[in-house]
């Protein structure tokens, strides 16, 4: 067992291919820090991408990625829901009880929590 500390990294789109400026910085930083932390991904979307999930295991040394395919998309339907039922609309777009559940689970083992600034805007 390793005696890193561990990160839980949270962020609303799989930072791979890290082909434009939101993938970039979450990728660059996602490889600073899995210099000295144990990491662990979560994200909100990417989880169809399959092949892109296995590049990007293989291309930096995380602890864990978790994919979602969850993001929910603009329209006057959902901002009715959200408008009812979350304090935010990007708060709606992002949230699942699956995703809820597997965020307290891994908060429960981690030593930090980083909130990608995509998380709650909702890039």
């Amino acid at each position: 067992m390793s005696k890193r500390k561990s990160l839980l990294f949270l962020t609303t789109d799989l930072p791979y291919p890290a082909n434009s400026g939101g993938r970039i910085k979450t990728y660059r930083f996602l490889e600073f820090l899995a210099k000295d932390y144990d990491v662990r991904l979560i994200c909100v979307r990417g989880g169809k991408r399959k092949d892109d999930v296995l590049a990007l295991k293989s291309s930096l040394s995380l602890e864990s990625i978790q994919a979602f395919s969850i993001f929910k998309k603009r329209g006057v339907f959902n901002w009715l829901i959200a408008l009812l039922n979350f304090p935010t609309f990007n708060a709606f777009r992002v949230y699942s009880l699956e995703l809820e559940t597997m965020i307290k689970w891994a908060m429960g083992s981690s030593n930090v929590v980083v909130v990608d600034l995509s998380f709650f805007v909702g890039c």
